[in-house]
């Protein structure tokens, strides 16, 4: 955490049962961070592979819909995915349509400085 930035680091690829595990835990670490810290944002930056199995797309789609829905999600969300990553030539677009389908405000990027200042647009000014 950088203040009000949440960077994950995600090395993937990724399966069911990791998905689930997050789903888990995530939301009650959000709801606590964001009752004392206020509006947030995050970066997630891809680490080798950003590759997710075909059943985790749903689930991941309809994680994103339950977390806006409980009001338990960013002002911005921003990936980083670099060109070197595993997976990133045809992921970044089902990740973009995960976001879009859930009402996220969301962005690509292909390195971690442009995705913070991105972000930062979304933050109260100091």
């Amino acid at each position: 955490m950088q203040g009000n930035i949440v960077v994950y680091k995600a090395m993937g690829p990724f399966n069911l049962e990791l998905l689930e595990a997050f789903a888990q835990v995530e939301p009650g670490i959000i709801e606590k961070f964001q009752r004392g810290v206020g509006p947030w944002v995050e970066v997630i930056i891809f680490e080798k592979s950003c590759l997710a199995m075909a059943e985790c797309i749903d689930v991941f789609s309809a994680y994103l819909k339950d977390m806006k829905a409980k009001e338990l999600y960013p002002r911005a969300s921003a990936m980083v995915i670099g060109r070197d990553v595993e997976g990133s030539a045809f992921m970044t677009k089902i990740y973009q349509q995960c976001y879009r389908e859930a009402g996220f405000e969301f962005r690509l990027f292909d390195n971690r400085d442009d995705a913070i200042d991105w972000v930062k647009t979304y933050l109260p000014a100091p």
